[in-house]
């Protein structure tokens, strides 16, 4: 049997991991040091049905505190530009929710106790550069001198892949030329389970709801220089331009906590595996998160290899998972970049038109139906 190793520290390194664990494999956990996710980190994801299911389904989410997660019932996206309005209903589609809004510190922290259950040796090096392929294998130079190998490695350490990079595997970037604001975000309105979303001229604006009925978590998507403008504003400043977008719909914005940003970018590798390689989640295909659903993708991955896996051997698996995981993430990318440019342009004409197609999907429960059943299928 193949001795395996998964590179990465995040939430979708150690799902691949356990995964493998439970497909009977040799593996381990290789990543570089680095304090766990921070206190401070107001990031949190919108779990689809079919991300929450595979985590219950491989004891992960058994381990996830109830108390910080949160049902999303309904879910309101505007055209800030026309004022037209796209509702989703969880009873009008037969749902008993759309997404859970989950936090990242407790779930990687969730995934960490299952590795540890799983008896998964974890080990750590300083630099991403201890981690390099040599003679149809892949080393780990870890402290002492001791020298691990391993026949195949899982690259799944983010976007930014030093090991990617490394291999020189070919891929297809960009910048969005924007900035993603987070923060948590108090309000005085309870949010019901309602998340928002309106779409601006320089980006979209999302206020996810948490366990706490009167906080949100805030993604602002912002061209750069207005990015940077906003940034330097005192909390209050920051807290009356959240609210002229809002219209008292949330009530007053009391506070925003937490405040931090980070620069948008597109990437796409050509491949997803080579000699003893594989890419998952971020390190194969990272995207503006205006969909909400870069982890929901990455476990899209680990569910689409481990259903090949129940009838192929690894090896075998590769190219189907390439075939099958390509085929849906490069109309995901092209879709998401339409709906980025499409919002971003001012001409009158242009926004009339976008605010009939609106309202006219809005009327049509059954293409509702179809628009979650395909985020759910990604």
């Amino acid at each position: 049997m193949n001795k395996i190793a998964v590179w990465g520290g995040g939430i979708i390194a150690m799902l691949m991991a356990i995964v493998l664990k439970k497909q009977n494999y040799d593996v381990a956990l290789w990543r570089q040091a680095k304090p766990n996710a921070s206190n401070n980190n107001q990031r949190v994801f919108a779990l689809t049905s079919t991300s929450l299911d595979f985590l219950k389904s491989i004891g992960v989410w058994a381990r996830y505190p109830c108390h910080a997660a949160q049902a999303v019932h309904q879910m309101i996206i505007w055209d800030g530009v026309g004022n037209t309005q796209l509702e989703f209903d969880s009873a009008e589609i037969a749902k008993s929710e759309l997404a859970k809004i989950v936090q990242e510190t407790a779930l990687w922290e969730a995934c960490y106790q299952e590795l540890l259950a799983q008896k998964i040796p974890v080990y750590e090096v300083q630099s991403a550069e201890q981690c390099y392929h040599g003679q149809e294998k892949w080393h780990l130079d870890v402290a002492g001198g001791r020298l691990l190998s391993a026949d195949v490695l899982f690259i799944a350490d983010g976007a930014k892949s030093v090991v990617r990079d490394n291999l020189k595997i070919s891929c297809k970037k960009d910048s969005y030329k924007q900035q993603g604001l987070v923060a948590l975000v108090r309000v005085s309105k309870p949010h019901q389970g309602r998340a928002l979303q309106i779409f601006g001229i320089h980006g979209p604006l999302a206020l996810l709801p948490l366990a706490d009925q009167f906080y949100y978590s805030m993604v602002w998507s912002l061209d750069d220089e207005l990015a940077q403008n906003y940034l330097g504003l005192a909390e209050r400043g920051f807290c009356d331009k959240l609210q002229a977008y809002w219209d008292g719909y949330v009530g007053e914005i009391e506070s925003v906590e937490g405040l931090q940003a980070y620069p948008l970018h597109y990437l796409h590798a050509d491949n997803y595996y080579g000699e003893n390689w594989v890419l998952v989640g971020d390190a194969a295909h990272h995207f503006h998160p205006l969909a909400g659903l870069g982890l929901n993708v990455g476990l899209a991955d680990i569910i689409c290899l481990q259903r090949l896996w129940q009838n192929n051997d690894l090896n075998a698996s590769l190219s189907k998972y390439q075939r099958e995981r390509r085929a849906k993430i490069q109309p995901l990318l092209q879709m998401i970049n339409l709906i980025k440019n499409s919002f971003a342009i001012n001409d009158l004409i242009w926004i009339k038109l976008r605010n009939l197609g609106i309202g006219w999907i809005n009327n049509h429960v059954f293409l509702k139906k179809v628009m979650m059943t395909m985020v759910q299928s990604i």
